[in-house]
């Protein structure tokens, strides 16, 4: 039989990773309530780490696994951070307790962390310059479809199954995927100069992350003069400090300070946290709604979210060009706009009477097209404009860093604004809790005025066919 060319070799076994971590995001918003009913002696906000524990371990390690990445090996770090994800998944699946359940979510969110930034460098390395484009466009349709696949999915498992088979499929996708990765003859050149990250900063921000969640989450529950809650907030920006402290003194930090100096660049953190975090929450936001408010079985829930990454995916081409026409600022000014009006129909539209087109249809489009196909694919592509090249790839990671940490920050006031509320009371206080997400998407929008009103304009003649605009496909952390 003849043997697969080694491109095309690499390309599946390392996309077979990202689809396995996108199917698990997809999923997890769909189990949930499964997970919730087994545990139903923990609080609410005590499960939100679910979520929160996952985040945390992909914004702490995603800069710090491109270091290590340079340092000893892609092949190396894609085999070591799909092995902790399987890992995790597995303990996830035999999980006794919500404590070692978020352990293994954190353990997770490591290895996604680590794996993401190799799988790409290992296509970079493996295919054509002259067919990378095409490859790294591949790259990330897989994961939009497998986003698009996970909540149907994981309805499917869980009406006929169980949450903890969720977590299994990871492991059955996971373990051959190790087995190719070890038969995989291609690498890139191990750089012994690359400076190991800093342990110390990933610690620190890890901590200030972890504290921050637990201020937020917890603040309304134990009460916000409480002295845990007051303890919590004052060492989540003692930490943020001796981050931030540290980061200007190490050779490689986990956050690299004089990439900061960028205006364009820095606009670009401060408007993607502004997105992801409303659309984070809303992501774990749309099945609560749709089987706590209007009773829809659990496979409904499923197929009804799941346009969601179809569209994001069908739409990102389309920015791009209309990024290359009109510019960047005015792709963003379209993507908040449109991302803010459909968190708002979300919280006015609904009734007790299910009406999916008419009422909850228009949020899912405009969230699938305005934020992940509009917004936060042209913030990636704004992001690097005022960079050197030797700098995109940290600068690219710092940029997914402060996406997670947007999405933590959502998920978690999620949580601490929901509470403990009984499923009765999931109409109004969804919608209460969408029309407040709206906010912040028309504060990215006012800042994003600030980008320069040609950035992005590319003539006709010398336009290439534009990758920067696509983004992966959203998947809740």
């Amino acid at each position: 039989m003849r043997r697969m060319p080694d491109h095309w070799r690499v390309f599946t076994v390392v996309t077979a990773s990202v689809a396995m971590a996108s199917m698990d995001g997809g999923m997890i918003p769909l189990v949930f309530s499964d997970i919730r009913r087994e545990f139903s002696d923990t609080p609410q906000t005590t499960l939100a780490w679910v979520f929160t524990a996952y985040s945390i371990g992909l914004a702490s390690f995603v800069v710090a696994s491109g270091r290590l990445a340079d340092r000893t090996g892609r092949r190396r770090m894609f085999i070591i951070g799909t092995a902790l994800f399987v890992l995790g998944s597995g303990l996830c699946a035999i999980a006794p307790s919500p404590a070692l359940l978020i352990a293994a979510r954190l353990v997770q969110g490591s290895g996604h962390a680590i794996f993401t930034p190799a799988s790409l460098g290992l296509i970079l390395v493996a295919w054509p310059e002259d067919r990378r484009t095409a490859a790294i466009a591949a790259w990330i349709t897989v994961g939009g479809i497998a986003s698009g696949i996970g909540p149907t999915l994981g309805a499917v498992i869980v009406q006929n199954w169980s949450w903890r088979v969720a977590f299994g499929v990871n492991v059955m996708i996971g373990v051959p995927t190790l087995w190719r990765a070890f038969r995989l003859e291609v690498d890139t050149e191990k750089r012994a100069d690359a400076l190991l990250p800093d342990p110390l900063g990933i610690v620190l921000l890890s901590g200030s992350l972890a504290f921050l969640a637990l201020t937020i989450v917890q603040g309304r529950t134990w009460g916000w003069t409480d002295p845990k809650i007051l303890g919590s907030a004052t060492l989540a920006v003692v930490l943020t400090v001796l981050f931030a402290l540290r980061s200007k003194g190490h050779p490689a930090p986990v956050l690299d300070v004089n990439l900061l100096r960028g205006r364009t660049y820095r606009l670009s953190l401060v408007v993607s946290m502004l997105v992801t975090g409303p659309m984070n929450a809303n992501l774990v936001m749309q099945p609560r709604f749709l089987e706590d408010a209007w009773h829809y079985t659990k496979l409904h829930a499923g197929i009804a979210v799941s346009p969601l990454p179809v569209l994001a995916g069908l739409a990102a081409p389309i920015a791009s060009r209309y990024a290359d026409r009109y510019g960047h600022r005015n792709a963003i000014l379209l993507g908040t706009a449109m991302t803010s009006i459909g968190l708002l129909s979300y919280g006015l539209l609904p009734g007790s009477v299910p009406h999916y087109w008419t009422n909850f249809f228009p949020g899912v489009a405009l969230a699938g097209i305005g934020t992940w196909g509009f917004a936060i694919s042209m913030i990636n592509a704004a992001a690097v404009t005022d960079m050197s090249s030797e700098n995109f790839g940290v600068g690219v990671a710092i940029l997914q860093t402060f996406r997670q940490i947007g999405g933590m920050l959502g998920t978690a006031m999620f949580f601490g604004m929901y509470g403990n509320a009984a499923p009765e009371d999931a109409l109004s206080t969804l919608k209460h809790i969408w029309l407040f997400f709206s906010i912040p998407p028309v504060l990215a929008l006012l800042l994003a005025f600030r980008y320069s009103k040609g950035l992005g304009v590319r003539t006709v003649s010398t336009a290439p066919p534009s990758s920067a605009g696509a983004s992966a496909a959203p998947a809740p952390t």
